[in-house]
């Protein structure tokens, strides 16, 4: 399956204040280079603290919420891309690029990429580096990736059906979208491919497609889009039923 890598930011700074309210679980997959500061991540009600010096990929199938301590924020190398679908999974994927010398290099170019973007970004320039720069940036990114893949193997969906699914969904997450087609599509009954989905994936599809339509309005919100915008853009009819929606997303996490 040919991957997609369409960056939507990258950087190297220290996280804003309420990081975890801006930069929630969503749609967006990110790669973080952990440098210093006190935080982790929270995924399925309980807290991971990050660890200096390990890279951490936090796929959108996760559905994880970062966070940073106030008095002690982190400081990081960031990257926030479109999905790949070749690394879906349910888990945050970490490892220290200390222990290999391409790892360690990769490490490098990533920072040094980061750390240029946000540079041009605070000179009131594009984040976006010069061509030659963002090839090398670009192959960073994907080797860190798929060492992250490689180390954590066993935490990987490798199942092709379930992943041109969830690739399905997130490709059209603006349609209307039944199980029923997508079962269909794989040449599966509706409940074979539900009960296929659920062991992959770790929730049913339906769980699924709510979770990454409803995390990515609360993205495209917190980027100051209206809900009538964002409705159009994630599958809802209206924004009154978006807005639901919402409510009762957040009830349940809350």
């Amino acid at each position: 399956m040919k991957q997609s890598m369409v960056f939507a930011v990258y950087g190297c700074t220290y996280v804003p204040q309420m990081w975890e309210k801006h930069f929630c679980s969503s749609s967006i997959n990110r790669l973080y280079y952990i440098h210093s500061g006190s935080g982790g991540y929270m995924l399925h009600g309980k807290k991971y603290p990050f660890e200096k010096g390990k890279i951490y990929f936090i796929s959108s199938s996760a559905d994880a919420v970062a966070y940073s301590e106030e008095s002690d924020p982190i400081f990081h190398s960031y990257c926030d891309f479109e999905i790949l679908p070749t690394i879906i999974t349910p888990k945050v994927l970490c490892f220290s690029p200390e222990e290999n010398s391409m790892d360690r290099v990769a490490a490098e170019v990533f920072n040094e990429g980061c750390r240029r973007a946000t540079e041009r970004r605070e000179n009131g320039l594009s984040f976006v580096l010069q061509e030659k720069e963002e090839a090398l940036f670009r192959s960073a990114v994907l080797y860190l990736t798929e060492r992250a893949k490689e180390i954590m193997s066993e935490d990987i969906i490798d199942d092709e059906e379930i992943l041109k699914a969830i690739e399905y969904m997130h490709k059209n997450i603006d349609k209307k979208i039944t199980v029923e087609k997508i079962a269909a599509d794989s040449f599966m009954s509706d409940g074979g491919f539900i009960k296929k989905f659920k062991k992959c994936v770790g929730v049913t599809p339906y769980v699924y497609l709510r979770n990454i339509r409803l995390n990515m309005a609360d993205y495209l919100k917190e980027l100051g889009y209206t809900l009538e915008y964002i409705a159009e853009k994630v599958g809802y009819s209206d924004a009154v039923s978006l807005n639901h929606a919402m409510r009762r997303n957040k009830s349940r996490k809350d």
